[in-house]
């Protein structure tokens, strides 16, 4: 599979009942970096999922998984929740 500028991406979907992941802010969604506003609203969105909302997706870049037992437990890394589609 390729991204939209040529570049290869890997997409995994995992189904379950209790994980843990953690979005980590970078230098470009950080306040006055260009992504600044997509951060406020995966926030938003991240507050919606606590509350028990259906949301869209977790996008990450390059992130650390943690895999036991065929299962993955944590995925850490730089990305962002996107809310559900409209």
């Amino acid at each position: 599979m390729r991204s939209g500028n040529g570049m290869p991406v890997s997409r995994v979907q995992v189904l379950s009942n209790e994980a843990t992941f953690m979005i980590k802010q970078d230098a470009h969604s950080a306040p006055g970096g260009p992504l600044a506003k997509a951060w406020q609203e995966c926030l938003k969105t991240a507050k919606e999922l606590q509350d028990g909302k259906e949301v869209g997706r977790i996008g990450f870049y390059a992130p650390d998984i943690v895999i036991k037992g065929n299962l993955i437990t944590a995925i850490t890394g730089s990305g962002f929740l996107y809310p559900k589609g409209k």
